[in-house]
């Protein structure tokens, strides 16, 4: 499935006008907050506010199909609902006693989870706004279809917001501690004149919620990333094979078929070709592979070349540091996750 998506996002890049064409890069980032990485087994209590536990059954869901592989265990170990609300009776906790840390706590240690997301559901809204609008339209045509007689009216519309925030926060079930804690909002705005919406109030805030647990899900765990690196496709400078083989490479790499396109600019360095573009394209290569300071290594070297700065050559050493780094973060988040 992510393949196919990557395949039907890399066809619309090469649509994108005369833009450098660009290859789809995929990389395991690391969570933003490194602290709830270490708390691998989990339960979810309702949350707080309206549609709390339907907000709450989504989150715990979310939090199930976490993965670092594709055919990996889950990276949560999550409590399973039912369970918990037969230790919720067993205890005597009603609602009113799952909006304290202390509780939450008392309830973790004794199911045997690590932490207790639980949280408050801030909006769920959705509002409308009436207005007038002018509209144009042609009220007489010639026999060619050319408008004669351009005439104005006034329409009726609405404007509907969708409005969905809510914060989580995680609990040490050790010490009652809460150990994370970020709230996540998102905000969809659709105009309708002289007619109705596409899409239900409940379609939209559903979409809402999901995006937003989207945000959470980055925040919590490491996530898989894609992005299009554009490739040099010109080198006026190469000559004879390195300009054959430069040429093949990008040809194969437009066609979704980087690997083999790597293989060709290899050739041409090894047939004596040294230019900006070939040295750039070599980064790409790197980074594709995720070797990450070699590609940082073959940017630099394409970027001594330039007797002028270069805007794919700038973001490429940028955007190869920030990987550094991410990777950095993440080999500390999977060796202290529990």
């Amino acid at each position: 499935m992510y393949k196919a998506v990557l395949a039907s996002l890399f066809i619309i890049s090469l649509l994108q006008g005369c833009a450098s064409p660009k290859v789809p890069v995929r990389m395991l980032m690391p969570a933003k907050y490194s602290e709830p990485t270490n708390y691998k087994r989990v339960a979810v209590l309702p949350f707080k506010g309206p549609h709390g536990e339907e907000v709450a059954g989504k989150l715990e869901a979310r939090l199930v199909k976490i993965r670092v592989k594709e055919e990996g265990k889950p990276w949560f170990d999550v409590y399973e609902r039912e369970r918990l609300k037969e230790a919720l009776r067993e205890l005597r906790l009603g609602r009113s006693g799952l909006v304290d840390p202390a509780s939450a706590a008392k309830i973790g240690r004794f199911i045997g989870v690590q932490g207790i997301y639980m949280g408050r559901i801030n909006e769920y809204d959705v509002d409308y706004n009436h207005y007038k609008a002018t509209r144009s339209y042609c009220a007489e045509k010639n026999k060619k279809g050319k408008c004669l007689d351009w005439r104005e009216k006034t329409v009726y519309c609405k404007r509907r917001q969708v409005v969905f925030e809510f914060t989580p926060k995680l609990v040490d079930v050790e010490n009652a501690r809460v150990v994370y804690s970020s709230p996540y909002r998102q905000a969809i705005t659709h105009r309708a004149c002289d007619g109705g919406f596409a899409d239900s109030d409940e379609y939209v805030m559903r979409n809402a919620i999901y995006h937003a647990l989207s945000d959470f899900a980055k925040d919590v765990a490491p996530h898989f990333e894609a992005q299009f690196i554009a490739i040099k496709d010109s080198a006026d400078d190469l000559r004879g094979e390195a300009e054959t083989y430069f040429k093949s490479g990008v040809e194969f790499a437009k066609n979704e078929r980087l690997e083999r396109g790597c293989r060709f600019w290899e050739r041409a360095r090894d047939a004596g070709g040294k230019s900006m573009p070939l040295l750039y394209n070599l980064g790409v290569c790197a980074e594709y592979h995720g070797d990450f300071e070699t590609a940082h290594e073959w940017y630099y070297q394409a970027d001594e070349m330039l007797m002028k700065p270069d805007k794919e050559v700038s973001g490429a050493l940028k955007r190869i540091q920030h990987k550094m780094d991410a990777r950095r973060k993440l080999g500390n988040q999977l060796r202290q996750s529990r």
